[in-house]
């Protein structure tokens, strides 16, 4: 299969995926990204509520919600401020469409290495999603405490990352995350004597 038509292959899997899977995908992770978002907001006077997807009803769309609440400092016992965030159920489903049809349909050079790349794929696509959708949800807490400091305007470093990601960015970290995650399955496949050969040719190079 060449090239082009396994990429044109990939492109409508991922279309589908996204088209009849988003709203399953973003319920099976909901908790996922939870723990991600209370991870994140260790060290901050943010306190995440809860992480859910938004009833079937809700218009226009499904959507992957965060409540959160947020304090002027740690130790505060009140909230100065509740937080809702939204992302809609495609940009949560979008990086697994395009990781793992890219990966599955990217040509390697045997189905050892092909297994190796979906095995190191698993934590690289956990990170993956971790820093596209979770850092989307949570960035709005680090907008709100600063307003909560005292500016009225502001442009965080969290809130310059989600621009970053919405302008093309978030398909450069997916791809990527492809790229690295086929570079260590290659480097893990490659013959042992090819490995030797060129660490004794490292070590023989000039300093």
């Amino acid at each position: 299969m060449s090239h082009k038509v396994r990429f044109a292959v990939g492109a409508v899997l991922a279309a589908a995926i996204a088209v009849l899977g988003g709203a399953t995908y973003a319920t099976a992770t909901a908790p996922y990204f939870a723990s991600v978002a209370r991870l994140i907001a260790h060290g901050h006077p943010w306190q995440i509520q809860s992480v859910e997807v938004s009833p079937p009803s809700a218009r226009p769309g499904r959507e992957l919600r965060l409540t959160a609440q947020v304090y002027k400092y740690q130790g505060k016992p009140d909230p100065d401020a509740t937080v809702v965030r939204r992302v809609q159920v495609g940009e949560v489903i979008e990086a697994f469409a395009v990781f793992w049809p890219m990966l599955l349909l990217w040509p390697v050079a045997s189905n050892r290495q092909r297994l190796i790349a979906c095995l190191m794929g698993v934590p690289i696509f956990l990170l993956l999603d971790a820093a596209t959708t979770g850092i989307q949800l949570v960035a709005p807490l680090a907008q709100a405490s600063a307003m909560l400091a005292g500016n009225s305007n502001p442009l965080t470093a969290w809130e310059r990352y989600c621009r970053f990601m919405e302008a093309g960015g978030r398909f450069v970290l997916e791809t990527c995350a492809v790229l690295i995650t086929l570079a260590i399955a290659r480097t893990l496949t490659r013959p042992r004597v090819d490995r030797e050969s060129h660490a004794l040719k490292r070590a023989h190079e000039p300093s």
